[in-house]
């Protein structure tokens, strides 16, 4: 399995509540009310791809790494970086920060991470 391939399975859950927002009129789309103040909701696929490779960048080295990108095209950029490390059922994990900028929106989530077996850097809930 190749890490693209990965990265999509961690974005797809975002991706397609994001549709769902856009798409579905009532509840579904009010629950999602909260991504339309969001940078992502502005990001085209480059931008998505680029906010991706720069992730696992940043998860593929030492704890404290620290990488940004930037789109050209857009204007839009972001920033990740692993703010701990930490151990769960074996597996390796980090805390990455992710920032992310575009149309003059910011913002900034920390997600739990772990590398699972045969399924790569997954969101860890924390307990």
């Amino acid at each position: 399995m190749t890490r693209p391939h990965r990265s999509r399975r961690f974005l797809a859950p975002l991706l397609a509540a994001l549709a769902l927002a856009a798409a579905a009129p009532g509840a579904a789309a009010q629950s999602m009310e909260f991504l339309r103040g969001s940078p992502l909701n502005h990001f085209d696929k480059e931008d998505v791809r680029l906010m991706m490779d720069n992730v696992r960048r940043v998860l593929a080295s030492e704890s404290g790494a620290k990488s940004g990108w930037t789109n050209p095209k857009t204007g839009h950029s972001g920033e990740a970086e692993t703010i701990g490390d930490f151990s769960a059922d074996g597996m390796k994990c980090k805390r990455l920060r992710v920032s992310n900028s575009a149309k003059g929106l910011q913002a900034e989530m920390v997600y739990p991470l772990c590398d699972y077996p045969h399924k790569g850097w997954k969101v860890r809930p924390e307990k």
